[in-house]
């Protein structure tokens, strides 16, 4: 079954600003400091606030507008973790994009903060001005771009949200409601020589749809099918299953991630976020 499809404004998916603005979040008032001179230094573009909690973090952010934050894993209140929690619990700011700084982000603490809904994690050891670069690309990228996502989704109600939430943050959505009209338009994009303008940015997939084929098997087409690695076309599925095993082999099948359902939907667009910019990075270099 197709759904009615729809792209947003050119006004929508690139919203102008004077300035962008970012809130840094950091105990140490020498590391405050050093992170807004290399942010401002690095990017004429960037306004810089800087804050020494995560309270007053919390105020800024319900009182002004940013586009983006960065915390370390430890404020003087409450853990960046937490302060990400409440952050997508906030209607107002549960999409403002996050990157944790640490030097101690192992495997076990990223699957944790991605849960909480942090965007990205930055080893603090690369230094400021590497930071700087970082944020000004992801900002760069992220901001000026409208990211094209192919969403496969058959339940009306969490479709309709998603779709609401995805286009918000100024992304193209094109929604199916099953896996054979995904991969007849996959494949008719490949045909035609993988015309860029019609490519998409990620594909966002639940693992139980309507018809024959499952998002397991649109994922498997995409990897085997389609020849598209992990950094071509990210793939992020939705799974009512907190099997361990059927997680292992959805990874081992070219998942990037998975997301158990009923996942928080700020968490889903915020990770949609950081692969379609694992993606944009992947061409940047190519």
């Amino acid at each position: 079954m197709v759904q009615t499809n729809s792209s947003p404004t050119a006004d929508s998916a690139v919203r102008p600003q004077a300035k962008t603005r970012i809130l840094v979040a950091d105990s140490s008032a020498t590391a405050r400091a050093m992170l807004t001179r290399a942010f401002e230094r690095n990017d004429a573009k960037i306004e810089c606030v800087a804050c020494k909690s995560g309270a007053e973090a919390l105020d800024r952010l319900r009182q002004e507008r940013f586009d983006l934050l960065t915390t370390e894993l430890q404020l003087p209140d409450i853990g960046g973790l937490e302060l990400c929690e409440r952050l997508r619990a906030q209607t107002d700011t549960c999409l403002i994009p996050v990157i944790v700084i640490s030097a101690e982000a192992d495997e076990r603490l990223q699957a944790q903060g991605f849960a909480a809904g942090v965007t990205d994690y930055f080893n603090k050891d690369r230094g400021p001005g590497e930071l700087a670069a970082f944020v000004s690309n992801y900002l760069r990228l992220t901001l000026c771009a409208a990211p094209n996502v192919l969403l496969v989704e058959d339940s009306k109600i969490t479709a309709t949200v998603l779709k609401k939430m995805l286009r918000g943050q100024g992304m193209r959505v094109t929604h199916f409601a099953d896996a054979e009209s995904a991969v007849g338009l996959l494949d008719e994009i490949e045909s035609q020589g993988g015309d860029r303008a019609r490519q998409f940015d990620i594909v966002l997939s639940d693992l139980q749809l309507e018809g024959e084929l499952t998002g397991g098997d649109l994922l498997r087409h995409i990897r085997a099918g389609l020849g598209k690695s992990a950094k071509e076309l990210p793939v992020l599925i939705l799974t009512a299953n907190n099997d361990p095993a059927q997680q292992t082999d959805l990874l081992a099948a070219g998942a990037n991630d998975f997301i158990v359902k009923p996942g928080v939907k700020q968490v889903i667009v915020a990770r949609a976020r950081s692969l379609v910019l694992l993606r944009q990075q992947h061409l940047a270099l190519k």
